[in-house]
């Protein structure tokens, strides 16, 4: 904090409206740069899964899975994306707003560690109470539909103290981590103890949990992560899936466990000090595990690097081979924890770019590590870091504020929820063009995951930690079995830092889309009779569409130019936004399609409200709970939401047309709030607020900047 400043952001939250219900390379003087990606040949066999999981029978009628390749829910394809919110490390009372705030930003599974040191720091002595109800937590996960995946320790990291490991124990003298019958006894003890916890809330009894890991990071005994396994089993954790952290060359027992991985945009845990760290793999379409290469021995990993780790060991050692499971990105950082000697600063890019990447190269499950940030219990920390903060730089910040990052990777969430059907299939087929390293500028990056002819081209421009220039004139040559598509038809400039999804081949109900330059968002069903897909426009690319004529009437549109040749019927000329509406005729009925702008995307939200789905477009960060709509504002009285279809609000409110949506404008009263500051000595100020600060105001926000050097004295503490 600069010597006698500060900066005070006021925040006017929780305007509620509510319902009536119940409820690449530049080009040369040759011409463009092609792309090219030839699929014949490309498909590839799922078989039944050979892992030894637990009961898959939900709630009647609801099962859930896993193949050789993705996951099933109800017997079809099933795309989970998980995050992960630490319940001990965040106040109760918020719980369900966090939560409900976690389901709006796309999240359906979320994450939890149980730290053993925060629920029996005296041996003997355990606390299931207040911040540290496990129960309530995961009644709060079923309550608002939300599955949930218990991390049990007894070991996990997590920047915890000792690992989690309590004081106490690590006085016994026993050998940690491992079969020592002592050790053993004491992890029985604890998973009992989650056990009292997790009772009735399994997915078996209709509750939310659906799995759990063992253990964290551990490399070399893969008897010990089953004997973990058999008593976790033993107590009653009969769940679907049981998995294990795979990366640093970790050996597992097989067919036990489902293996999870991890990428993060930079490592703190590294000793690079201030100096960057050099491009990482991890924005490269290459090293899935799909697309695992013997003879580059090429996989993802975080920490250390994989190749040397591979090459040396893993393949000698390992007693299973990235073979034969679904590619599960658990921890993929959502953002990274600053220490000491490293402190990181993550843009949204940085996070959303990876994600992008981890699924185009055949991630069928994408988990964020954190996708919540929290506080530390006192004298809980890992040495290293804060003593306090766990923000994370997570897309929902230590006190549960939205970042962009939040809003970037809630697109990416409702497209994979409402496309699972055809992505989760898709397996990944790289181009003949690949860049031929991290630092690669003049390459596009570039992958398509397809199934039976038809999927999804991703494509990047953006890598962390090097300087990325526009690129092109270029096309996309995608070859299948049935013809060879060109996208676009006319070569296109991909800007700097831009990246996305254009899917080929793709029906929309009974038309199919030839392909399109716009990315695919969600879809709504049912509004005014007819199905609504929403797609938005990439960054810096016109959006277009070529739709196979004969499975088409006819296209109405009042934003584009339609025309029509050999290759098809062509939607052109768009002007991406709320009115950009095109029906699409077809023999039995008719579908609409919605071009939104690329930064409505990012004010795009979806809830299902009395059985119904709804679009919503707004600034203000929304929950849904029930029949209401909360809307919530930082320092902007006024709240506008646009809602598709319309709806009948309580506050009678009403809405002007704003293209196929209704806008809604709600205001509320301003306020003021004075703040004291009193410096009390050098390097410590007190700041008060007067009584009824609060009134009439969910909240306030207090948003300091400071400076501060490296060094033994630096924590900045607030109390």
């Amino acid at each position: 904090m600069p010597s006698g400043s500060s900066i005070l952001k006021l925040g006017l939250l929780g305007a509620v409206f509510s319902t009536p219900f119940a409820l690449m390379l530049h080009s040369s003087a040759a011409g463009p740069t092609l792309y090219e990606f030839d699929l014949r040949g490309s498909a590839r066999a799922t078989s039944a899964s050979t892992l030894k999981l637990g009961d898959a029978q939900g709630k009647p009628g609801e099962t859930l899975g896993v193949n050789s390749y993705y996951f099933v829910r109800d017997c079809k394809p099933w795309f989970p994306v998980m995050g992960e919110m630490h319940y001990s490390r965040y106040p109760r009372q918020y719980w369900e707003e966090a939560l409900m705030k976690i389901k709006a930003g796309g999240i359906n599974v979320v994450a939890t560690y149980v730290f053993w040191n925060h629920h029996e720091p005296v041996e003997g002595q355990w606390n299931w109470s207040g911040n540290r109800s496990l129960r309530e937590f995961l009644q709060l996960c079923a309550k608002h539909g939300i599955y949930a995946c218990v991390r049990l320790g007894p070991w996990s990291h997590g920047e915890a103290r000792n690992g989690g490991h309590p004081d106490w124990l690590l006085k016994k003298g026993i050998r940690l981590r491992s079969s020592d019958p002592q050790y053993l006894a004491y992890a029985r003890e604890v998973y009992g103890q989650i056990w009292t916890q997790c009772q009735g809330q399994l997915f078996k009894d209709g509750g939310p949990v659906i799995g759990i890991q063992v253990e964290n990071e551990m490399t070399g005994n893969p008897e010990y992560l089953r004997t973990l396994k058999q008593i976790a089993r033993e107590i009653g954790f009969d769940v679907p899936f049981y998995t294990a952290t795979a990366w640093m060359s970790a050996r597992l027992p097989d067919n036990e466990f489902l293996p999870v991985w991890a990428a993060y945009a930079d490592m703190p845990w590294d000793n690079f000090g201030r100096a960057p760290v050099p491009p990482r793999k991890q924005f490269l379409f290459t090293g899935g595990l799909d697309l695992f290469d013997r003879r580059t021995q090429d996989a993802p990993g975080a920490g250390l690097d994989l190749n040397k780790l591979i090459s040396g060991r893993l393949l000698d050692k390992a007693t299973w081979l990235p073979d034969g499971y679904p590619y599960a990105m658990a921890e993929l950082g959502g953002g990274l924890q600053v220490v000491r000697a490293r402190r990181p600063v993550l843009t949204a890019k940085d996070t959303a770019d990876m994600a992008y990447v981890a699924i185009g190269k055949g991630a069928n499950l994408v988990g964020y590590y954190m996708y919540h940030g929290g506080s530390q219990p006192a004298g809980l920390e890992e040495q290293v870091c804060p003593k306090v903060s766990y923000d994370f730089q997570a897309p929902l910040g230590e006190f549960g504020y939205t970042r962009e990052l939040y809003h970037c990777l809630r697109a990416l969430h409702l497209f994979v929820r409402d496309f699972s059907a055809e992505l989760a299939p898709a397996w990944p087929v790289l181009p003949a063009q690949t860049p031929s390293e991290p630092k690669d500028s003049a390459t596009l990056r570039s992958i398509v995951r397809s199934a039976n002819g038809k999927g999804f081209l991703f494509w990047s421009n953006y890598h962390r930690g090097v300087e990325m220039r526009d690129l092109g004139p270029l096309q996309f040559s995608v070859r299948t079995t049935n013809g060879t598509l060109l996208v676009p038809r006319k070569p296109a400039i991909v800007p700097h830092d831009a990246f996305g999804i254009w899917p080929f081949n793709l029906s929309i109900g009974s038309a199919v889309l030839k392909y399109a330059t716009a990315q695919p968002l969600s879809v709504i069903h049912g509004a005014e009779g007819i199905s609504t897909y929403f797609f938005f426009a990439s960054e810096g690319v016109p959006s277009e569409y070529v739709f196979d004529s004969r499975t088409i009437r006819g296209i109405e549109t009042r934003c584009a130019k339609v025309s029509h040749d050999g290759e098809g019927t062509l939607v052109a000329d768009l002007a991406p936004g709320t009115g950009c509406s095109m029906t699409i005729r077809r023999s039995e009925g008719a579908v609409r399609l919605v071009t939104l702008t690329n930064e409505q995307s990012r004010r795009y939200w979806k809830a299902e409200i009395a059985g119904r789905e709804y679009a919503f477009l707004s600034d203000a960060d929304l929950q849904f709970d029930g029949d209401e709509i909360v809307a919530d504002s930082i320092d902007r009285p006024d709240i506008e939401l646009a809602v598709y279809p319309a709806l009948v609000l309580r506050t009678g409110s009403k809405g002007n047309a704003d293209g196929i949506f209704t806008r809604y404008r709600e205001s509320a009263q301003p306020k003021h709030v004075d703040v004291s500051l009193r410096s009390q000595q050098p390097g410590k100020w007190t700041l008060g607020i007067g009584n009824d600060a609060m009134t009439g105001l969910a909240d306030v926000l207090l948003d300091i900047q400071y400076a501060s050097a490296l060094g033994k004295n630096d924590p900045f503490l607030l109390t």
